[in-house]
């Protein structure tokens, strides 16, 4: 069997000691009597080494972590059935149908509602480069914010820090149907309503076709009339509300706190990717909450409603806090002004 370098090198100290000890004799034992205690400590701490060296590597990790709350699924959750595996499927090819299918080359709905306009001349970059940076950002945390939590909490967590592959393949199986779900639903709106990007309302072609830089810059693209919902959010909003659910329900992080945390921070990476694309200019406020409110419903209540139930269920989760009022837990929210973290709770 292949010793440790570090064993192996505490081992060979051992032994050259004692050979050292034994080949000096009797001649010198008044010294060595004299620090007989130094030498004494000095092989003490030569074997605790190599006893914890040994221990470090043989020593199940399971055992290390008997006292830690254990991350498993619920008897009381169903797990994810066969009509589900076939849902995400479907979901996964219809997303991509729908993406490759033509958009309408004129726009059905053109015009600002609500608190549109007022939003978009307060929030939009002042400029081309601000526009164009904002968009990159919010490609950036789309793209972030949609593979963290696969990478993280399912890989490195659930599997590896839990060693639990079946919590890690029900999550993955769960956030795939969401975020198929969220696709579908975000992308046939998108084609169907053909709403034109904020952006088109101050393109204008000069005398040679070129267009104008006040606005994005980017008019006669195919994408002009996708405006409503705004996949990104739907996405990122999605994502955010799967990782609260998740960690509303497991204690993926120990329970608690950094549970709670893990929820408001996806969030605000969330919510921060659609402000990005208010300001780049690529969608109207409505947009952004209607993409959040997608994101809501496929990341948290279909998997509340579809396994980890609501209410009482609650008071036995991760992120639950009991405070002398009754029980509280947060939870991502969407209205028709504003999308953040809520709080519920049992009183």
């Amino acid at each position: 069997m292949h010793e440790p370098r570090g064993f192996r090198r505490s081992r060979e100290l051992f032994e050259s000691n004692e050979r050292g000890r034994i080949a000096s004799g009797f001649a010198k034992a008044p010294q060595a009597s004299r620090r007989g205690p130094k030498i004494r400590l000095r092989r003490a701490a030569r074997i605790a080494a190599i006893v914890g060296a040994f221990a470090s590597i043989t020593i199940p990790r399971t055992s290390r972590a008997e006292q830690e709350e254990r991350v498993e699924w619920s008897k009381k959750w169903p797990r994810v059935r066969v009509w589900e595996v076939a849902n995400i499927l479907v979901l996964s090819v219809g997303s991509g149908l729908i993406h490759e299918t033509p958009v309408v080359d004129e726009a059905h709905w053109s015009t600002p509602i609500l608190f549109d306009k007022p939003i978009r001349n307060f929030m939009k970059g002042n400029n081309l480069e601000t526009q164009r940076q904002a968009a990159l950002v919010s490609d950036y945390f789309y793209r972030g914010i949609v593979l963290a939590p696969y990478i993280i909490d399912n890989y490195i967590v659930a599997m590896g820090v839990h060693e639990n592959a079946d919590v890690a393949l029900q999550m993955t199986l769960i956030n795939l149907q969401a975020l198929g779900l969220a696709g579908v639903f975000s992308l046939g709106a998108e084609h169907a309503i053909g709403r034109s990007r904020p952006y088109t309302r101050d393109c204008v072609s000069d005398e040679k076709g070129a267009p104008d830089k006040i606005g994005f810059n980017h008019c006669g693209d195919v994408s002009d009339n996708q405006s409503f919902p705004s996949g990104h959010t739907a996405a990122a909003f999605t994502m955010a509300s799967l990782t609260c659910v998740h960690h509303q329900h497991l204690p993926l992080y120990g329970g608690g706190l950094p549970d709670a945390l893990a929820c408001a921070t996806m969030t605000g990476v969330a919510a921060t990717t659609g402000i990005l694309r208010i300001v780049s200019d690529r969608h109207w406020t409505t947009d952004v909450i209607a993409g959040a409110a997608v994101g809501f419903v496929s990341g948290y209540i279909i998997p509340s409603w579809l396994h980890y139930g609501f209410g009482e269920k609650r008071k036995e989760s991760a992120t639950v806090f009991k405070t002398s009022f009754g029980y509280v837990a947060p939870y991502p929210t969407v209205s028709s002004t504003s999308a953040g973290l809520g709080v519920s709770g049992m009183f």
